[in-house]
């Protein structure tokens, strides 16, 4: 990292001396990635003057790529201050941006970071709704990573709104991800997270119900089929699926021996129950098609 900010700090001596617009560019762009390095070692104060640096150049310049990753910079340390307000009304203003410049990304990260500032204040129901909107958007755009970073956030408020089938689902699904992207930090802070769950067993790997592997097209249906099947575990009513007739049609054929044996169940079922639920999730799938 030490080696990282002598790079960017000497692209920054390099086109701080002008005054065009072929300097500016990149001039804001070095006091965002030095702002980054700054922010990683807690420096914050320093970092912030980086970012209102790199805001003062883009609009200048009406740079509005550079801009978004400004104003989503400043609102993480801003809630790392507890300046709330302040952090939600820049997510606003960065909401704004990518929705004008068709930035999926950035917009699934702007949702997920106001999520987390709702949930403080209490807005649960405000907050699920955003990260439902952050969901979808990293299953369009195939990003595992901010997809974990979703579910993990997504656990907690379960947890809050009584939820603990979605809770354990949501955290484990995290687990999933960051273990197989080897992102540890993540991966042992979501384990942790894991752990707090009470009153049920850890699924054997290979019976888990919410496998990755899926066509982007039909990952949300594959989706609201697990929260239905887990419903069924849970002895709960299943999740109705939302406009998605053909997933429904095939849900109304679900095995009346697969329901017979997990309503009998209590907690999690057998190993025996759960396999056969995950051969009915295969048949649905493949009558759905790619």
């Amino acid at each position: 990292m030490e080696a990282a900010l002598r790079i960017v700090v000497k692209e920054e001596s390099i086109w701080a001396g002008g005054n065009d617009r072929g300097a500016k560019y990149p001039l804001q762009d070095s006091y965002g990635k030095q702002s980054l390095i700054l922010k990683d070692w807690g420096r914050l104060e320093e970092a912030m003057a980086l970012l209102k640096k790199q805001e003062a150049l883009c609009l200048e310049l009406g740079h509005k790529d550079g801009l978004q990753i400004a104003y989503g910079n400043q609102a993480v340390i801003l809630k790392a201050w507890g300046r709330l307000e302040e952090a939600m009304a820049l997510h606003k203003k960065l909401e704004a941006l990518c929705l004008e410049l068709g930035s999926k990304y950035g917009l699934q990260a702007s949702y997920g970071n106001q999520a987390l500032i709702l949930r403080s204040w209490g807005r649960l129901e405000e907050a699920m709704a955003l990260h439902k909107k952050q969901e979808a958007l990293c299953l369009e755009l195939g990003v595992r990573r901010d997809l974990g970073y979703c579910y993990w956030q997504w656990g907690p408020l379960a947890r809050a709104q009584g939820d603990r089938v979605t809770e354990r689902a949501k955290l484990q699904t995290a687990l999933d991800i960051f273990t197989a992207l080897k992102m540890p930090r993540e991966r042992d802070a979501v384990a942790a997270e894991l752990a707090k769950t009470a009153g049920t067993r850890p699924l054997p790997s290979k019976h888990r119900l919410l496998p990755h592997r899926l066509a982007r097209g039909n990952e949300l249906i594959f989706d609201q089929l697990d929260f239905v099947v887990l419903g069924y575990l849970r002895k709960k009513d299943a999740l109705r699926p939302r406009s998605i007739p053909t997933l429904a049609a095939q849900l109304r054929e679900f095995p009346m021996s697969i329901k017979k044996q997990c309503d009998r169940a209590s907690g999690w079922v057998e190993a025996a129950g759960i396999q056969q639920a995950v051969r009915f999730r295969r048949v649905v799938v493949k009558r759905l098609g790619p």
